[in-house]
């Protein structure tokens, strides 16, 4: 299992038009956000997957009967993201990840 994080800051600048013509949905979900932050997360999420995974397209992911996606030919992921993060962990065998930023008091 490989565990993977990027902070938003650093992708702040960078263009993410590939989103929407090869991960139509993520970028739907995305572009719903009101807040520049939760965009960047969820674009980092979609970044994660094009340069860890190999997901090239949303053809690339395949939803198990379990409800776990799967990309063709890969291995098993599952992403998280929160605060300034968004993570990514990949295993050979279904997995999860959760990532909770706690909030400043």
């Amino acid at each position: 299992m490989k565990i993977y994080g990027l902070n938003i800051e650093k992708i702040k600048n960078m263009d993410f038009s590939w989103v929407k013509e090869d991960m139509p949905l993520r970028y739907e979900k995305a572009m719903k956000y009101s807040i520049d932050a939760d965009r960047l997360r969820s674009f980092g999420v979609a970044l994660l997957l094009r340069e860890i995974v190999g997901v090239k397209s949303e053809k690339d992911i395949i939803i198990e009967p379990n409800g776990k996606p799967v990309a063709k030919g890969y291995k098993c992921f599952n992403v998280s993201h929160s605060g300034a993060y968004s993570t990514l962990v990949v295993s050979d065998e279904p997995v999860g990840v959760d990532i909770i930023i706690p909030s400043a008091k």
